[in-house]
């Protein structure tokens, strides 16, 4: 029989996923409202200027890695079921000396 898991962690692949729907609506599915929690991280995308608000939420960064927006982050798990219990910003690890920012999730499914 199948059991619902109390947590489902995704550190350090969002990355490698652009278009997160399908992902955050299968894995509300499978956990139980008030109590499932999902933990992720994904790469931080971050626009500046004049355009930042009409750009996309997701892009390839010049890692060659996918990179999400704090706007695309919130609204995408909000749209699947998700309440936001963290979400901060951190260093996750290092590229070739170079800090790799990212944003730190941890979402309950209602």
């Amino acid at each position: 029989a199948f059991v619902n898991p109390l947590l489902v962690l995704a550190a350090d692949v969002l990355e490698y996923i652009g278009e997160l729907r399908l992902l955050l609506e299968e894995t509300r599915r499978v956990l139980v409202p008030g109590t499932g929690l999902f933990a992720l991280t994904a790469e931080k995308l971050e626009f500046v200027g004049d355009q930042a608000d009409s750009r996309p939420g997701v892009a390839l960064l010049p890692s060659g890695r996918v990179g999400h927006t704090k706007a695309y982050l919130q609204e995408a798990a909000a749209n699947a079921g998700f309440e936001v219990m963290v979400f901060e910003e951190a260093e996750l690890r290092l590229n070739r000396g170079v800090p790799v920012l990212a944003i730190v999730l941890v979402l309950r499914a209602r």
